[in-house]
C-alpha cells in the first residue's frame, strides 16, 4: 500500500532579500538618467535648465539660448586651454591617457555648465544654491582662466618648454661644480686652525717667547698644528690624512680638492665648447650628459616630469608677460584674452539673467500651481 509523502516545500523559490524588477529597473533608469545628464552638461548648457517652467515666455526662451550659448562657449575655451596640462598630468596612464583626459576634461566642461544653469535659479527657493553655482561659476572660470594662457604656451611651444628645461640642467652643472672648490668644504678646518693660532700667540704675549713653551697648554695647541718637533722633516705624504697636524691636513685637503675640481671642470670646460655644435641644449644634453637627458626626457624628447612641463610653461608665459615681450605671445595672449572676455560676459549675463522679473517668474510655485490648473480645466473641457 503506498501513502501520499505530503508536499512541504513549495515548487517556486521566493527570495525576499533581493530587490524586486521594478526596483532594480528604476535604479538603472535613474543611473541611465543622470549618466545622460552628465554627458550632456559635459558638451553644452542646456537653455532648459537656465527657466523654470511656471511661465515661459518666448523672449525668456530667446535669452536662455543665448546665455546658454555663451556658457557652452566659455567653458569650451577654458577647457581647451588647460588640456595640455591634463594631458601631461595624466601621462602615466599610457594609452589610456585620452580617454582618461577625455573623462577629466569633460567633467569640467561638465562643472562649469552645471553651475552656470544654476546660477541662472535665481528666484525665491533657489537663491540659496543659485548663489553657490555663480561663486562655483566664477571661481571655475577664473582658474581655468589664470591657466589658459601657458597652457596654450605648452601646446604650441613646447620645443621652448623643452629647450628651457635643458639649460636649466646645463647651467645648474656649474652650480654642482662649486661644491668641489675647497673655500666651501674646508672652512670650519680653517676656522679651527685660526682659531687655534690665536690662542698660541695669546699665551706667548702673556708669558713671553721662552716661558710659554713650558705651558702645557701652548705645547697641546702647537702639537695639534703642526706635530711634534722631531717631525718637522717627515714626509707628510706617507702618513694617513686623520693623522695629520691640521695644517698639513688643510693643505693635502686643498690640493685633493682642487685637483678634482680642476679635473671636473675641464671635462664640463671641454663639453660646453662643444655645445654650438649641435642644434638646441636638448640635443647637446643628450650626446654630451646622456645620465641628466635619461633622468628628465623620454628618448622622444617630452618630459617626464608632468610638474617640470607646467612649471616652465607658466614661466615663459609669465617672463614674456612681463617683459612685454608680446609678439611671442600672439597666440597664448589671444586665447587667455578670449577667455578673459567670454568668462567675464558669461558670468555677468548669467547674474542679469537671473535677476530678471520674467526668469524669476517662471519658478513661482504659486503661478506654476495656476498653470497647471488651467491646463487640468482645458484639458476637462476638451473632453
Amino acid at each position: 500500500m503506498q501513502t501520499s509523502i505530503p508536499q512541504t516545500y513549495s515548487s517556486k523559490l521566493r527570495f525576499y532579500g533581493l530587490p524586486s524588477n521594478a526596483v532594480i529597473s528604476s535604479s538603472v533608469q535613474a543611473t541611465r538618467k543622470t549618466t545622460l545628464f552628465l554627458l550632456k552638461c559635459a558638451f553644452v548648457c542646456s537653455p532648459k535648465d537656465l527657466h523654470g517652467t511656471a511661465i515661459v515666455t518666448k523672449e525668456v526662451k530667446q535669452r536662455a539660448r543665448l546665455n546658454a550659448s555663451l556658457i557652452t562657449i566659455s567653458s569650451l575655451i577654458n577647457t581647451i586651454g588647460i588640456t595640455p596640462f591634463i594631458l601631461i598630468a595624466l601621462s602615466g596612464f599610457g594609452i589610456a591617457t585620452i580617454p582618461a583626459a577625455a573623462v577629466v576634461l569633460g567633467g569640467i566642461n561638465a562643472a562649469s555648465n552645471h553651475c552656470g544653469a544654476i546660477a541662472a535659479r535665481h528666484a525665491p527657493g533657489y537663491r540659496a544654491n543659485a548663489w553657490c553655482g555663480l561663486s562655483g561659476f566664477l571661481m571655475l572660470n577664473t582658474l581655468l582662466t589664470v591657466f589658459t594662457g601657458p597652457g596654450i604656451v605648452l601646446f604650441t611651444n613646447k620645443p621652448a618648454v623643452q629647450q628651457q628645461l635643458a639649460t636649466t640642467i646645463i647651467e645648474a652643472q656649474r652650480e654642482r661644480l662649486d661644491v668641489l672648490k675647497p673655500a666651501g668644504e674646508l672652512d670650519d678646518l680653517k676656522d679651527q686652525i685660526n682659531e687655534a693660532q690665536t690662542s698660541l700667540q695669546q699665551i706667548v704675549l702673556e708669558e713671553g717667547e721662552v716661558a710659554s713653551r713650558d705651558n702645557p697648554e701652548w705645547q697641546r695647541l702647537y702639537l695639534s698644528l703642526y706635530g711634534t718637533y722631531a717631525e718637522r722633516d717627515t714626509d707628510w705624504t706617507t702618513v694617513k690624512t686623520p693623522n695629520l697636524p691640521l695644517t698639513q691636513k688643510l693643505e693635502r685637503l686643498e690640493t685633493e680638492n682642487l685637483a678634482a675640481y680642476n679635473a671636473a671642470k675641464t671635462d664640463l670646460d671641454e663639453r660646453l665648447s662643444r655645445r654650438t655644435q649641435y642644434g638646441n641644449d636638448v640635443q647637446f644634453l643628450q650626446a654630451e650628459m646622456p645620465d641628466h637627458f635619461s633622468s628628465n626626457f623620454q628618448p622622444d624628447h617630452n618630459l617626464k616630469s608632468p610638474a617640470d612641463g607646467a612649471a616652465i610653461a607658466t614661466e615663459l608665459f609669465t617672463t614674456d608677460l612681463k617683459a612685454g615681450r608680446f609678439e611671442r605671445l600672439a597666440f597664448p595672449m589671444l586665447m587667455a584674452g578670449i577667455s578673459i572676455a567670454l568668462s567675464a560676459t558669461a558670468c555677468v549675463l548669467t547674474y542679469t539673467f537671473s535677476r530678471s522679473p520674467a526668469v524669476q517668474d517662471s519658478f513661482d510655485p504659486q503661478k506654476k500651481a495656476l498653470v497647471r490648473k488651467a491646463i487640468q480645466i482645458l484639458r476637462q473641457r476638451s473632453q
